[in-house]
C-alpha cells in the first residue's frame, strides 16, 4: 500500500481525515499535503480497514513510518515507538488523577493521544511534534477516533508555552531519544536560557529527553501530573543532574519504574527504559523505585515490590539506579577504586577514518613523526592478558602539536588540507562536531595512561598495564594512580583489579542484552577490599 514512500503515507492520512482534525496546519504540514495529493488514491477498502484498526487500538500508520525510515534517520529524530501496554498503563495512570487536559510532547504517530481519546473523547488534547509527517499521522488518528477537543501543533516543544488552564493537566509522553550531538545549537541555547531562568544549570551534553523535562517544568503548574518513558541514563550520568534536580525540586517525582536491562523496551534502541511519574508541587519524604520485567507486568500485583529511597539521600546522590536494586557488598570492603586512582576517558578524534592510520600508511604520507601508536579497539585490552605492548601491526593516531608551523612541513600541510576540504562523498573533517570545537581542529591530545580499562561490554571490565606508553582512544578509560607507583606496584594493581573484576558488575549503566557501560566516576565508586597483600 505504501510503496515505501512517506508521501503516500501522508496521502493516506489525508484520506483518513487528517485535514479535518487538530486545528490549522503548519507551513511544513501544508507543504507535505500539497505534494502528497498527487499520489495515487487509497482504495475505500484499505481505508476502511485502516480506520477500523486505528479505532481498535492499533497504530498501522506509525508502524509503516517506522518501517520506511532508516535506523539512522530515526535515531536523529529520536523516533522509537512505545509498546501498547506501556502506553495504556501511563495514560490510565494520568487519567486516574482527574485531569481535564492532556499534553503529549513528542507525540510521534499519536499513540498516547489516541489512547487517551479512546478513554475520553471529550478530553482536551494538545499533541506536539517537530516532525510534520508525524503530526499529520496524529491528526489522522484523531479523525478516526472522532476526537472532539484536540489540537495538534507541528512545533518544537522547547519553544512552546501553553495557555493557562484552570483545571488539572497531565503531561504524558515518550520524549524523543536524541543524543546531544544531534540536537540543534538553537535548541541547546533555548535550554540553557530556560534552565538559567528556572535557577538551574544544564549540561551541553544533555539528551533531548532531559530538555523535555525542563520545558515541562516551565509550563506545568501546581497540581498538574505527568509520566514520561525515557532512557534511564538520566538516573546516573552527569547530564542527568538537571532531571534529578527538577524531579526533587518542583516537578514532584513520586516514583520511577525501571525496566529490566534484559527487556528490549524500544525497538532499535539499545537502552534501558524507565517511566518517571510526577505530581507537580507535591512534597514527599521518599521516592519509590521498582524494577519491571515486562510491559504487561506494569499492572500486575505480582510485580517486584517498591524500594522507598529517602529524598534527602537522593538529593546528595549522583547515581539513582543504585536505589532500584540494593547491592550487597563483601565483608571487609574498606576503599573504592577512586581512593587509589582517578579514571579519565580516552580521546575522541571525531573522525577515526582521518586520524587513525597504519604505521605503513603514515610513513607513505610523510606524517609518521606526528603520529603515536595507540590502542584503538577495546578487543586489544580484552585480549592483552593484563599488559598491552607496541608492535609493527599497531595502528597510530595523527596528533600534531597545537603550535606546529605546518608550512615548514609540506607533507603535514598537505594532509591537514585533506581534512579541511570536503569531497563529493564526505564532509570536511575540520568542520565536524568535535574538530570544530578544538583549537586547532587537529589537536586530539591522546592520553597515555599507565593503566587502561574497557568501559563497555557484556562482561566485567578488563584492565591492562601500559608499559610502552601507548595512546588511548575513547574505546577505553585510563586509570591514573593518585600517588606514584613503581612498575611492580602497577603490575600488582592491575592483577588485583582483574582478579576482582566482578566487583564492577551492577555499578555501571546496563543496557538491553546485559551491555554495561561505565562512566569514569562510576568506576571510581566501585568498592574493593584491599588486604595486606594488595598494598605491598
Amino acid at each position: 500500500m505504501w510503496n515505501d514512500n512517506k508521501l503516500t503515507l501522508v496521502r493516506c492520512a489525508i484520506a483518513l481525515g487528517a485535514l479535518q482534525a487538530g486545528g490549522p496546519l503548519s507551513e511544513a504540514e501544508e507543504s507535505l499535503v500539497s505534494r502528497a495529493v498527487s499520489c495515487a488514491r487509497i482504495s475505500h477498502r484499505d481505508l476502511d480497514e485502516l480506520r477500523e484498526r486505528i479505532r481498535t487500538g492499533e497504530d498501522p500508520l506509525g508502524d509503516a513510518l517506522t518501517t520506511m525510515r532508516l535506523n539512522k534517520e530515526r535515531r536523529k529524530l529520536g523516533q522509537f515507538l512505545t509498546p501498547a501496554a506501556t502506553v495504556q498503563y501511563m495514560v490510565d495512570w494520568a487519567l486516574s488523577k482527574d485531569v481535564k487536559r492532556l499534553i503529549d510532547p513528542g507525540c510521534g504517530s499519536g499513540r498516547f493521544t489516541r489512547t487517551a481519546i479512546h478513554r475520553n473523547r471529550k478530553l482536551r488534547i494538545i499533541a506536539v511534534d517537530i516532525d510534520p509527517v508525524c503530526t499529520l499521522l496524529t491528526r489522522a488518528a484523531l479523525a478516526c477516533c472522532n476526537a472532539l477537543n484536540a489540537i495538534v501543533c507541528n512545533a518544537d516543544y522547547m519553544s512552546l508555552t501553553f495557555p493557562q488552564y484552570q483545571f488539572k493537566t497531565a503531561y504524558v509522553a515518550n520524549p524523543p531519544y536524541v543524543r546531544h550531538n544531534y540536537i540543534p545549537k538553537r535548541s541547546k541555547k533555548l535550554a540553557a536560557a530556560l534552565a538559567s531562568k528556572l535557577g538551574y544549570n544544564i549540561s551541553s551534553t544533555a539528551g533531548l529527553h532531559a530538555l523535555f523535562f525542563l520545558a515541562t517544568a516551565r509550563n506545568a503548574t501546581a497540581g498538574d501530573v505527568g509520566c514520561f518513558v525515557t532512557s534511564s541514563e538520566w538516573l546516573d550520568v552527569n547530564y542527568g543532574a538537571i532531571v534529578r534536580k527538577l524531579l526533587l525540586d518542583g516537578l514532584g517525582a513520586s516514583r520511577v519504574w525501571m525496566f529490566s536491562p534484559e527487556l528490549r523496551h524500544f525497538e532499535d534502541a539499545k537502552t534501558t527504559a524507565a517511566i518517571t511519574f510526577f505530581e507537580v508541587g507535591s512534597i514527599r519524604n521518599t521516592l519509590a523505585f521498582k524494577t519491571v520485567y515486562s510491559s504487561n507486568e506494569l499492572r500486575s500485583s505480582r510485580s517486584q515490590p517498591s524500594i522507598f529511597a529517602p529524598v534527602k539521600l537522593l538529593a546528595k546522590s549522583n547515581k539513582w539506579s543504585t536505589f532500584v536494586q540494593i547491592k550487597g557488598g563483601a565483608q571487609g570492603q574498606t576503599a573504592c577504586l577512586g581512593d587509589v586512582a582517578r579514571v579519565h576517558r580516552g580521546a575522541a578524534t571525531g573522525n577515526n577514518k582521518f586520524f587513525v592510520l597504519s604505521k605503513q600508511r603514515a610513513k607513505q604520507l610523510g606524517i609518521a613523526r606526528w603520529c603515536q601508536p595507540a590502542i584503538t579497539s577495546a578487543t586489544e585490552i580484552k585480549q592483552s592478558d593484563g599488559i598491552v605492548r607496541d608492535d609493527d601491526s599497531r595502528l597510530v593516531v595523527f596528533d600534531p602539536p597545537a603550535d606546529i608551523n605546518r608550512r615548514r612541513w609540506p607533507a603535514l600541510d598537505k594532509y591537514l588540507k585533506l581534512g579541511e576540504n570536503s569531497t563529493e562523498n564526505e564532509s570536511c573533517v575540520a568542520a565536524g562536531y568535535l574538530a570544530s570545537h578544538r583549537t586547532p581542529w587537529w589537536r586530539v591530545r591522546v592520553p597515555k595512561p599507565p593503566i587502561m580499562v574497557t568501559y563497555m561490554s557484556r562482561s566485567a571490565p578488563v584492565f591492562a598495564l601500559n608499559p610502552d606508553e601507548l595512546g588511548l582512544l575513547n574505546i577505553g578509560h585510563g586509570v591514573y594512580p593518585i600517588t606514584p607507583m613503581s612498575k611492580v606496584q602497577l603490575l600488582k594493581l592491575v592483577a588485583l583489579l582483574n582478579a576482582r573484576r566482578e566487583n564492577f558488575v551492577g555499578f555501571g549503566r546496563t543496557y538491553f542484552g546485559g551491555l554495561q557501560k561505565f562512566e569514569p566516576r562510576e568506576m571510581e565508586a566501585v568498592p574493593f577490599e584491599f588486604g595486606p597483600t594488595d598494598e605491598s
